[in-house]
């Protein structure tokens, strides 16, 4: 589990924790600012190593019943953020880890969830 807080000018103050769920995917643990709102989103990604560097991606579901697994845990109305902020609402998030791994592990057990090798990757777009 690596987890990074940072901040910069445009987007404020952000956590983000990467957990290994398998040989070839990744839990994102994400809190953010977002119009107006702290934001605690949990995804899967696939990754691969790519020239020395691991690529993650993610398919987004677009109402279609498919797409990677994503799951909104938090979402409230801020009026300033602040690192402390941020830091308590992604530590809330981590003490429920083994709650979304075991979420994640349900969704892909399902025979109608993306396989690692139903996407191909051509000229940097991914392909269904």
């Amino acid at each position: 589990m690596k987890t990074f807080y940072t901040h910069d000018k445009s987007s404020g103050h952000q956590a983000k924790t990467e957990v290994d769920l398998n040989a070839k995917q990744v839990l994102v643990i994400s809190t953010y600012r977002s119009s107006g709102r702290l934001v605690t989103r949990v995804q899967a990604h696939w990754f691969e190593q790519c020239e020395g560097y691991r690529s993650l991606r993610h398919a987004y579901d677009f109402g279609t019943g498919g797409g990677d697994f994503s799951y909104l845990f938090q979402s409230q109305t801020i009026t300033r953020l602040s690192e402390k902020l941020v830091q308590q609402q992604h530590n809330v998030a981590l003490f429920h880890l083994p709650d979304f791994v075991q979420k994640a592990n349900d969704f892909y057990a399902k025979p109608e969830a993306p396989k690692a090798d139903s996407f191909t990757i051509l000229d940097n777009k991914v392909e269904a």
